[in-house]
């Protein structure tokens, strides 16, 4: 009878001085490995899309795995959405945590010039983003937008396909104002939010 399943020490260089502890399954005269502690002390699953298996807690959601973790950073491109426009970054910095499905993110943008005409918005998200909705928060020194006025309020960010944002108008019942892109400077604006990667 072979073995079903079977551990094994695994070199991590050829003089054996550092190793990994190898964790493989067997059907019929076929080998897989399927995990691997590193001599790290990390545990490494194989082939993508294993994971931890949370179904013992008896949950009602569509998966129970947790087969994904990635820390990185990504570089926000504002552009107009009648004419993209050029721009002259001064600062731009992006971030992300990807846990499971869902992507959280960071960007700064300061530029001291940008000639996009039309939406403002951000492209550059690290993953296309699932097709619902999702909002960010959005703080800036010195308003980006050509549109936005005193009576433009909760001013959030729409993460899709790309970065977009919207603002409350006090004045229309309610409505929304698609803010436009500015033909002066973008002075730190800041967007942070979390989506569902598709």
């Amino acid at each position: 009878n072979k073995p079903s399943a079977f551990i094994r020490s695994y070199p991590e260089d050829g003089n054996y001085v550092n190793a990994s502890l190898s964790f493989s399954t067997r059907s019929g005269d076929v080998t897989a490995e399927t995990a691997r502690f590193t001599s790290a002390g990390n545990l490494k699953f194989i082939n993508a899309g294993n994971g931890i298996d949370f179904s013992a807690t008896s949950g009602t959601g569509t998966s129970e795995l947790f087969s994904d973790y990635e820390e990185g950073s990504w570089t926000p491109v504002p552009f107009g959405s009648t004419t993209a426009g050029t721009y002259t970054p001064s600062y731009i910095d992006g971030d992300y945590v990807l846990v499971g499905k869902m992507c959280f993110i960071t960007c700064t943008i300061a530029a001291t010039s940008f000639t996009g005409t039309g939406n403002f918005n951000i492209s550059g998200l690290p993953f296309s983003a699932a097709p619902v909705a999702s909002l960010g928060m959005v703080q800036y020194n010195t308003n980006p937008f050509a549109t936005l006025t005193s009576t433009n309020q909760n001013l959030v960010a729409q993460i899709g396909t790309n970065i977009t944002f919207r603002a409350s108008s006090s004045v229309a019942g309610g409505g929304f104002v698609t803010p436009q892109c500015s033909s002066s400077s973008i002075s730190y604006l800041r967007v942070s939010g979390c989506y569902e990667v598709a």
